[in-house]
């Protein structure tokens, strides 16, 4: 039996160091859900506006919500909008104390500052990274048998250029430029095989599918059953199947899966019918009584769709982009202010900038207390009957 273990550690970062700032938000914007990644390129573009901005501001510069900017901040890992702030201005006040070099105007001198402005910039490249999962990653390549090096687009010369360098090692290397061979080659990576894969702004879709293939190849075929530790506690063991059918919390709902589960926040409620709602989200689900209370509703992209007169779970959506995946779609939606991604064969009939209203089948949707993360059953048979407990 094969059992994987995968496990995630604290949220909290460090502060950027001096001058890291811009650079540090820029490696992170892929990370982001659409409106927040519009927050994000903002302070990018506008660096010097964002630091005396308001939170109120930069909500209107990234046509956005203040919500929505302190949880850019928060997952960019600054404490909130006003930490940013601070350090923004804390690097323009090492910009106006450094000495100003001076340029001449021939050619040379100005291959040179050029020079200086990128070495400064690589100075802070390393900011948002996790000095753990570096030192991991490069101990699973120097130990792999098999590496997979995987480049797309404007960062397809320095994933030939590093495999070129791997080949001095005497490990078995490969880099596929074809998007599709990439792919198969990733699901086909066996224990001991190391996906390298190589993106300058972290979203190339074709990178991104290499990424997800090998990751679905570890978790779904090489493991009989998951080991899924957050923060070093275990959150759920099972087959993958399990883990991916019913998710005992949020943090494994969001591990599994490509694009991995919309999670919104919600209210649920319900005298003599379960309802489930937030801005532009409504779901009737059992019948029965149950305490109001906060909840996470969980429901996966591929079981998204356009919705129907008779549907009981519907979500009001804003199209912000559409994927184009070959024989799939991707299409980004906001509902409210939250992001929700949906999955389909082609065409799925999204088209970016309209308003639709997309379902869900009620046994599709899953419910997570919003206070401890940790999965709601109902069970209408209980004492006292119809409630919602924790799984």
């Amino acid at each position: 039996m094969t059992q994987t273990s995968f496990s995630r550690t604290s949220n909290a970062a460090d502060v950027p160091p001096v001058g890291t700032v811009v650079s540090s938000i820029r490696a992170q914007l892929a990370s982001l859900a659409p409106s927040e990644r519009r927050v994000a390129q903002t302070c990018v573009d506008r660096p010097h506006d964002t630091a005396w901005f308001s939170a109120a501001d930069l909500a209107a510069a990234a046509d956005t919500s203040t919500a929505t900017v302190v949880r850019t901040c928060q997952n960019l890992g600054f404490d909130g909008f006003q930490q940013l702030r601070m350090l923004l201005l804390r690097d323009f006040g090492a910009e106006h104390s450094a000495p100003a070099a001076e340029v001449a105007g021939d050619d040379m001198s100005l291959v040179e500052t050029i020079i200086r402005d990128v070495a400064a910039d690589l100075s802070g490249s390393l900011a948002p990274l996790s000095t753990d999962a570096a030192r991991t990653a490069i101990q699973l390549v120097r130990g792999a048998d098999r590496v997979l090096v995987v480049g797309n687009g404007g960062s397809a010369p320095a994933a030939m250029a590093f495999a070129t360098r791997m080949l001095s090692t005497r490990r078995r290397i490969e880099a596929p430029t074809d998007a599709i061979i990439q792919q198969l080659a990733a699901g086909q990576l066996g224990d001991g095989d190391v996906l390298l894969a190589i993106s300058d702004t972290g979203w190339n879709p074709r990178t991104v599918e290499a990424a997800e293939a090998a990751r679905g190849r570890a978790a779904m075929t090489m493991a009989t059953r998951i080991a899924l530790l957050d923060g070093g506690k275990v959150e759920q063991i099972g087959t993958p199947e399990e883990v991916y059918d019913r998710p005992e919390s949020v943090f494994v709902a969001g591990f599994l899966g490509s694009p991995p589960m919309n999670l919104l926040d919600a209210r649920l409620r319900g005298d003599d019918r379960i309802i489930v709602s937030a801005e532009g989200i409504r779901a009737q689900l059992w019948q029965g009584r149950v305490d109001e209370r906060e909840v996470v509703l969980g429901v996966r992209p591929e079981h998204l769709r356009l919705a129907e007169s008779t549907d009981d779970v519907t979500f009001d959506v804003r199209v912000d982009l559409v994927e184009n995946l070959g024989s799939e779609e991707i299409a980004h939606c906001l509902v409210g202010d939250s992001a929700l991604a949906v999955r389909g064969r082609r065409p799925t009939g999204l088209l970016a900038g309209e308003r639709v209203i997309l379902a869900a089948d009620p046994q599709h949707v899953h419910l997570f207390d919003k206070a401890s993360g940790r999965r709601l059953e109902w069970i209408p048979d209980s004492v006292p009957a119809n409630v919602l407990t924790d799984a």
